[in-house]
């Protein structure tokens, strides 16, 4: 019995490694950003108040192996909270966990999570920066090129960029990146691209996180979608 978990996750983590994809190159949108501009009020999904009822496929990827995962989530974009279940691509529950903007806390966890390095930790923190914060507020000021525009703060010695999609005024985007030493360990990439309309909302169809320090990253594709 012994040697039953450490061979289903290495099934696990060897499945559909062929077939998945990710978005590596870089987020910004041209060499020399040129013209300005402000965020309006136009609502989005992130800061309209809505909570939603998601469900996503996807995989997450580590150290060259590949975890095919789906999930279901109860996002409240007012109280930036999400309620997060997590299962492997054959509905194996791998764990629950609540997830705020600066903190998470773990439901429960199954056999195959605890023996994944930082499974947790990396979880909670892709979901927190996909879904939960670096999102524009209303007025900020945002500098343009082209179709694209970009919003940085600096952070340490590492500089935080969200990517505008200006027709839309929507996030495509956000990074942060430093090339200063020593690095923080806190450098990542997240995407967002096409959509799935909601009512009168529009969610992000495909969403992307990369952790480059540790080598980390992890697609889903919205599979399923309402407010409550």
């Amino acid at each position: 019995m012994r040697y039953i978990l450490p061979l289903l996750l290495c099934l696990l983590l060897g499945a559909c490694s062929s077939t998945v994809s990710y978005r590596i190159d870089t987020i910004h949108p041209c060499e020399e950003l040129v013209g300005k501009g402000t965020i309006s009020k136009t609502p989005q999904w992130y800061n309209q108040g809505h909570t939603y009822r998601l469900r996503h496929g996807g995989a997450l990827q580590f150290k060259g192996k590949t975890l095919p995962m789906n999930g279901f989530m109860v996002l409240n974009t007012q109280q930036k909270q999400a309620k997060v279940v997590l299962l492997t691509g054959l509905d194996i529950k791998l764990a629950t966990l609540e997830v705020y903007a600066d903190s998470y806390r773990v439901i429960s966890s199954g056999p195959i999570a605890n023996r994944i390095p930082h499974f947790m930790e990396q979880c909670a923190f892709a979901i927190q920066r996909m879904f939960l914060t670096h999102f524009p507020i209303a007025g900020e000021a945002y500098t343009t090129c082209g179709d694209s525009g970009a919003i940085t703060h600096p952070k340490g010695l590492s500089e935080l960029e969200i990517i505008i999609d200006l027709p839309s005024e929507s996030v495509s985007g956000k990074s942060l990146d430093s090339d200063r030493e020593p690095s923080d360990r806190d450098l990542w990439w997240t995407y967002y691209s096409g959509s799935v309309q909601v009512e009168d909302t529009l969610l992000p169809r495909t969403t992307s996180f990369t952790n480059k320090t540790r080598d980390y990253r992890i697609t889903l594709q919205l599979n399923d979608a309402k407010i409550q």
